[in-house]
């Protein structure tokens, strides 16, 4: 009995120092676990504190970047302000250049202007422009002469005569004494109206005689017509003076 008591009180210890061994390895299980669970917040607090300092040197890097982005950008502003400046440039030599040619322009008619005005109206000269039209139609034929003085000296004593002839026949013939004619000025002698055939031809003779500078003229111009047409001569006395 005895024994018995003993080994039961034995047990009973035995089971005792096992639940206290087991209590402490559970408590120690759980101070494990807390310290993974601290170590494990630590760690991760450590994954934030990187993160944000990787956060804030990607700011500061791309802080960092904005100068070079800001350069960038003044770089192409005045690369446009150069353009729009060339531009400029470019249309202000275009304008200058139809300006100057403007110019030219101008200078060369001014010159051409005064050039005929001096000629005309400065530099003595005699020019004389005799025209004669003829005209065939039903109602007969029409002779008209025109004497234009376009010379700087006056004509004195001029005198034009016109005669028509069909061979030695005489059909018309018409003379004026006009006395003096002034520069830049015409006469127009009575219209000679004559009848014939129309397929005739006819000669048709202008005689012109003036003084002018001290200098006597006399021309005479021969025309010959053609059948039922009409025609227009022109002839000039030209010579400085």
């Amino acid at each position: 009995m005895a024994k018995r008591r003993a080994a039961g009180h034995l047990g009973s210890l035995a089971e005792r120092d096992g639940g206290s061994r087991g209590s402490r390895a559970g408590s120690r299980s759980d101070s494990g676990s807390r310290f993974r669970s601290r170590s494990s917040g630590r760690s991760s607090s450590r994954s934030r504190f990187s993160s944000s300092s990787s956060s804030h040197s990607s700011s500061r890097s791309r802080g960092g970047g904005q100068p070079g982005g800001l350069a960038a950008l003044k770089a192409r502003r005045r690369a446009r302000a150069r353009e729009r400046s060339q531009a400029r440039t470019a249309d202000e030599e275009e304008r200058g250049g139809k300006l100057r040619i403007l110019l030219i322009i101008g200078a060369v008619i001014v010159m051409l202007v005064a050039a005929y005005a001096a000629f005309t109206y400065l530099i003595p000269h005699t020019q004389v422009t005799i025209t004669t039209a003829y005209k065939d139609s039903w109602s007969g034929k029409f002779i008209q002469t025109e004497v234009d003085n376009k010379g700087t000296d006056s004509l004195k004593n001029l005198k034009i005569s016109v005669a028509v002839w069909n061979g030695s026949e005489l059909m018309a013939s018409n003379k004026e004494s006009v006395g003096d004619l002034e520069a830049h000025s015409n006469h127009t002698i009575e219209r000679l109206h004559f009848y014939g055939h129309s397929l005739d031809q006819y000669t048709i003779v202008v005689q012109v005689s003036f003084k002018t500078a001290g200098k006597n003229h006399q021309e005479t111009y021969t025309y010959d017509s053609e059948p039922v047409q009409s025609h227009v001569w022109q002839d000039e006395i030209f010579e400085w003076t």
